[in-house]
């Protein structure tokens, strides 16, 4: 299990350039900026679920939602934000503390995915 997710960036650009291509072929405009306003949006909802299911030692939400929110960042290139995910998945490995302290290093990974987001050219506001 990782100790911690600081090790990479917060994001692997490849990822958006691999969507940004399916707009360059004519396939869809927006697509990249639609993606990350849907994720910005959606994801401190679930967030605030995995707490709460965290400290309910619900792990079989806390899994389920973890693996949801993984998918859309590794799509997305959020990497960090994604591996915190992946411990999360793993929660039948953890404590319900250890759970809780992953939950919030989550929100800490959400944060600064928000950030490099805001940053990015196709991004119009950040949710």
């Amino acid at each position: 299990m990782n100790t911690h997710p600081h090790s990479e960036p917060v994001l692997d650009p490849s990822a958006l350039e691999s969507i940004r291509r399916l707009e360059d072929t004519g396939f869809t405009g927006g697509l990249v900026s639609e993606l990350i306003q849907m994720f910005l949006r959606s994801t401190p909802g679930r967030i605030d679920v995995i707490l709460l299911a965290a400290r309910e030692r619900d792990f079989v939400r806390v899994r389920k939602i973890a693996h949801f929110l993984r998918s859309s960042a590794e799509g997305l290139g959020a990497l960090r934000f994604s591996r915190v995910c992946a411990n999360l998945e793993g929660v039948e490995k953890l404590t319900g503390l250890e759970t809780e302290h992953w939950a919030k290093i989550l929100q800490t990974e959400f944060d600064a995915v928000k950030i490099v987001f805001a940053r990015h050219d196709d991004v119009d506001k950040v949710a």
